[in-house]
């Protein structure tokens, strides 16, 4: 008896296996953009100028920092949500109070920098575009396990740096541009 429930439990297992894998990989084959949608939910950040949609509440952190380089002071407020597929998605705002030079310097070196986190990083697409009528640069940066589509906008004075990180296998360019496009400025009073 105890060998026909072990066949038993093995064969149901390997069934709701192969059903669970098959339900998945249907899943894929719909449309990865109405379901990206259904589980992003909009967030205003009055404080910082903007809405954007994430997956879950964010995480906040807010610092000022002093580059030891230069001394310049920056104010960073960084927006971090994860999806339950595992993708980040990350809208850092950097201010410059007392920079005097084209902001289009610091979109450049917030973009090299996220690529030199990584030895292993290289940059597979990189584009100069405008974003809403605002200068920006939209950069593809690939490591060996992860995928980060990141595009970096000069807005008034400030830079907004809005990014999705995934593992390369899970990577879908489809969460950038949702992302990405469901960003708005609030407009000032």
């Amino acid at each position: 008896m105890t060998r026909i429930g072990i066949f038993i439990t093995a064969t149901l297992a390997l069934v709701s296996g192969l059903a669970l894998w098959n339900w998945t990989s249907n899943l894929y084959e719909q449309d990865t953009k109405s379901l990206i949608h259904e589980e992003m939910s909009p967030y205003v950040f009055e404080n910082e100028g903007f809405k954007i949609m994430f997956p879950m509440p964010p995480q906040n952190v807010k610092d000022t920092i002093v580059e030891p380089e230069t001394e310049e002071v920056k104010h960073y407020s960084t927006y971090l949500s994860q999806n339950a597929k595992g993708t980040f998605f990350v809208v850092n705002v950097i201010s410059y109070p007392n920079y005097e030079g084209d902001l289009k310097d610091k979109m450049n070196q917030l973009l090299e920098l996220m690529v030199k986190m990584d030895p292993q990083n290289s940059i597979v697409e990189k584009d100069q575009q405008d974003f809403q009528g605002y200068p920006s640069i939209r950069y593809l940066i690939k490591g060996p396990n992860k995928s980060i589509t990141a595009q970096a906008m000069e807005i008034n004075d400030k830079v907004y740096l809005i990014s999705t990180m995934s593992l390369s296998n899970q990577y879908d360019p489809n969460e950038f541009d949702i992302f990405l496009n469901s960003f708005q400025l609030i407009p000032e009073e």
